[in-house]
């Protein structure tokens, strides 16, 4: 292991069409200059408009490449992201901590595809489970599912920091909110031209990890994860982007 490496795990599906998950995840980490191990929870039959199936790889075998990371490698910052349901989820978690009692986890709850094709079994998660994370990151239809409204989220004063993504809102699209510790910030959308992805909720969540581990405090990592989503989302007309970073702001 080099010192001199700063590094994060992803843990999360293979996506053939690497727009999303293990594949999306590592090409963010890399161009935010932090080195991305990865754990496979599930391979996808998909393309980038349409997923066919999941195929979910078992719970022994995801902590089975836990722990062989683990012989080597103690990163302070995980981002999980499609995950069968709530109990490998806190599997997942307890292994974490086991090896690295003050980590940070940040999951992206991908509950179902854009296409209809459901991923998380466990909608209705327990607030013990929310609580052992350090970051959400739903959109409004995952926030919804999750929690009710914006109102009830507040009401249940979790610990866990929500990053609630803005690309689904009727009224003000592309505004987001970080709610923590009794505040709501508000990231509003930069004008310029964007164009729907697929993946880009994985890379802002990879991002916002990315950063974490680079020192940025939260409210930092998620302004600067913004920017570079924007990026991505700019980048191209079709649902494949480009990962394109100013290594100025590394």
């Amino acid at each position: 292991m080099n010192d001199n490496i700063t590094y994060v795990m992803t843990i999360a599906g293979f996506d053939p069409s690497s727009g999303a998950g293990i594949n999306a995840d590592i090409k963010t980490f890399e161009q935010l200059g932090v080195y991305g191990l990865a754990v496979c929870t599930a391979n996808t039959i998909q393309h980038e408009a349409y997923v066919y199936e999941a195929n979910w790889i078992s719970p022994e075998t995801i902590l089975k490449q836990l722990d062989c990371l683990f012989e080597k490698y103690k990163p302070k910052y995980y981002k999980i992201g499609v995950i069968e349901n709530e109990s490998i989820l806190q599997a997942v978690c307890n292994k974490i901590y086991q090896g690295r009692p003050d980590a940070k986890i940040i999951w992206d709850p991908i509950l179902n595809s854009s296409s209809g094709t459901q991923f998380f079994a466990s909608p209705n998660i327990s607030q013990n489970t929310l609580n052992n994370l350090f970051l959400i990151t739903p959109n409004i239809p995952e926030m919804q599912q999750l929690f009710g409204s914006v109102q009830n989220l507040e009401y249940l004063k979790l610990k866990v920091a929500v990053y609630l993504k803005g690309g689904h809102s009727e009224n003000q699209k592309g505004l987001d909110l970080l709610i923590y510790q009794n505040k709501k910030i508000k990231f509003s959308p930069t004008p310029q031209e964007l164009h729907s992805k697929h993946g880009s909720g994985c890379v802002l969540s990879a991002a916002i990890t990315a950063f974490l581990a680079k020192g940025y405090n939260l409210e930092e990592a998620c302004t600067a994860a913004k920017s570079y989503t924007e990026k991505f989302l700019a980048s191209s007309t079709g649902l494949l982007g480009w990962h394109k970073h100013n290594s100025n702001e590394n």
